[in-house]
């Protein structure tokens, strides 16, 4: 069993390389996490990469496997593959990025449910169709796989990119929240998106982004021909 691993330290090298290794303990249904952890035992690679719950739950060890955005503790190793970052990120070293570079224009975002002057001192029960506009956007595990395939935001940092957008959907399907999340989504280039559906494809929760964002458009469409 051999993998290959893209080798990278901004630090130190003038350029990324790639480098072979072979996997003599093979074992069925080694994960790719469980590849690089005896990559680094065996050979002392240390090849640089997130993982913290090894579930599936925390998307920290993203990466590109075969070109591909993968969870490395969800997806089986296999001979040849080819292991990157994702891309559109500035990269640490090897297989880590610096997703934090999002950080700042989440923030900027107000990720919360914001009351505004409304005020309440009493539990507020919401209605089971509520619940369901926003169960789905609640399951982002902000792996950040779309932001990596995303190519508006590849070539513009004008869009915000689909990570941001689910969170601006999830707040604004909240009967809760009165910011005004459509005036925001539009600042942050919602109609820059071309429903290319990219990011629905390597979402491994399957959150359907690209819908919620034409829901915005035409939210924003009807009610702009409302005003007029």
């Amino acid at each position: 069993m051999k993998i290959t691993v893209f080798r990278y330290n901004p630090q130190k090298d003038n350029e990324p390389r790639y480098e072979d290794y072979v996997i003599r303990e093979y074992e069925k249904h080694m994960k790719i996490i469980d590849a690089l952890n005896y990559v680094n035992s065996e050979y002392g690679a240390n090849i640089a990469f997130r993982s913290s719950c090894r579930a599936g739950q925390c998307g920290s060890c993203a990466l590109r496997a075969n070109k591909k955005p993968v969870l490395a503790c969800r997806t089986d190793v296999e001979d040849g593959i080819l292991l990157e970052p994702l891309r559109n990120f500035p990269v640490i070293k090897d297989l880590a990025v610096a997703t934090q570079m999002s950080y700042p224009r989440i923030r900027a975002l107000r990720p919360f449910i914001h009351r505004g002057t409304k005020k309440s001192d009493t539990l507020e029960p919401m209605l089971l169709r509520d619940l369901k506009r926003i169960s789905k956007l609640k399951d982002c595990i902000e792996c950040y796989s779309c932001m990596s395939v995303c190519p508006v935001f590849t070539n513009t940092k004008e869009f915000a990119g689909p990570l941001l957008f689910r969170i601006l959907a999830r707040f604004h399907h909240d009967v809760r929240d009165n910011l005004g999340r459509l005036t925001i989504a539009v600042e942050e280039g919602l109609y820059l998106c071309t429903s290319c559906g990219a990011c629905l494809v390597a979402c491994p929760e399957g959150i359907d982004t690209n819908k919620e964002i034409e829901k915005m458009q035409t939210l924003v469409y009807e009610s702009s021909k409302t005003k007029n």
